[in-house]
């Protein structure tokens, strides 16, 4: 929870993205329309749906939430089994249409393309600043099957919280985050502020990968772990790779 706009801002830019926002419409720094169109404003938040919340069960606010894209209205008393079933809907409904990808709250495939496509026609019309970078999470199958699809949804939360934080760190607020697939994410942002992330978050990921093999020990680029009976099993260490996705 955030008591108002500014803090709700901060706690975006720092944590990992919820899969949906409720927001008061009378917030005490800000109205929560202001508020909405900050975060629609920016690539990285933009997919997050909202639920406004108010006290006046006015038209014209009504018609101001929806028309700005939320998803959703509820007028103040508000019965709590019907804001959880309204947020439970909106939130399956996001991820049914692959708008974001369930474990990691990253915008998903569809989102990518919609990005992908607008960094497309700036680099046509003469944008060579504009950046798309694919970051690969390479050497994921050996390791999923060792450890199943629990750990692994670990490691996909990991790199999604990673690369936020980086992003923070940096001070590249504006930069659109999101995940195209099971192991690939997708940076677009201006060149030098797109590498310079990359460059940042592939050496953090790829020295902090040993945590996430259980009982293993590293080898160089390899890991030496044992089974239930003792016998070993050596698996490639999993590594952050970035490749740059052409835009003409």
């Amino acid at each position: 929870t955030a008591a108002d706009g500014a803090e709700a801002l901060l706690r975006l830019r720092e944590l990992p993205l919820p899969v949906l926002m409720l927001m008061d419409v009378g917030l005490p720094d800000m109205d929560g329309f202001t508020l909405y169109k900050q975060i629609r404003d920016n690539p990285r938040w933009r997919h997050i749906p909202v639920i406004f919340l108010t006290m006046h069960n006015r038209q014209n606010e009504r018609k101001t939430g929806l028309s700005l894209g939320a998803v959703d209205y509820l007028s103040k008393p508000f019965d709590l089994e019907e804001l959880f079933l309204r947020a439970q809907n909106a939130i399956v409904r996001t991820q049914r249409e692959s708008l974001t990808d369930a474990r990691t709250g990253l915008p998903g495939r569809q989102l990518v393309d919609a990005e992908l496509e607008a960094a497309r026609i700036q680099a046509a019309a003469g944008d060579a600043a504009v950046c798309a970078l694919r970051l690969s999470l390479r050497h994921a199958d050996a390791f999923r099957n060792q450890y199943g699809a629990l750990a692994w949804s670990d490691v996909l939360r990991f790199t999604s919280l990673l690369l936020t934080q980086t992003l923070h760190e940096l001070g590249q607020q504006n930069t659109f985050l999101g995940q195209s697939d099971e192991q690939i994410f997708v940076l677009i942002a201006a060149r030098e502020p797109a590498l310079l992330l990359a460059q940042t978050a592939i050496a953090r990921f790829n020295a902090d990968v040993e945590q996430h093999y259980a009982l293993a020990v590293r080898d160089g680029d390899l890991l030496r772990t044992r089974d239930v009976t003792g016998a070993e099993t050596v698996l490639p260490a999993m590594k952050l790779e970035a490749t740059e996705i052409a835009l003409t």
